[in-house]
């Protein structure tokens, strides 16, 4: 999956839905409640990314490893996010594209 495929999937509402479901299952089996809020404003993507950076920023670094970890995020794209000084938003970035990519192979080939 690309990223124009990532594109096209995000203007699809039960897409984002079940990304969103997957972002807070992840979320809370590492003990942690959220809660994200559309906003009508940004685009979808950059909503979600910005609101997974807020999140992110609260945890502690034991904390952001494991749910690195129950996101099944690839080692290189972590260290490669975390060394930009953006205040999350490379790694909630390629945390969205982990969690769109796990609702789309598990949509595509569920069946």
């Amino acid at each position: 999956m690309n990223q124009l495929e990532i594109n096209d999937f995000f203007n699809n509402q039960e897409f984002i839905e079940k990304t969103v479901a997957q972002i807070i299952k992840d979320f809370n089996s590492c003990g942690w409640e959220v809660c994200f809020e559309s906003n009508s404003i940004l685009p979808i993507k950059e909503d979600l990314t910005n609101q997974i950076a807020s999140q992110l920023f609260r945890l502690s670094a034991t904390e952001l490893q494991q749910f690195i970890y129950t996101v099944d995020l690839q080692e290189n794209k972590f260290l490669n996010a975390v060394t930009k000084n953006d205040d999350y938003k490379s790694l909630a970035g390629e945390i969205l594209k982990r969690e769109a990519l796990k609702v789309f192979i598990r949509s595509k080939y569920s069946h």
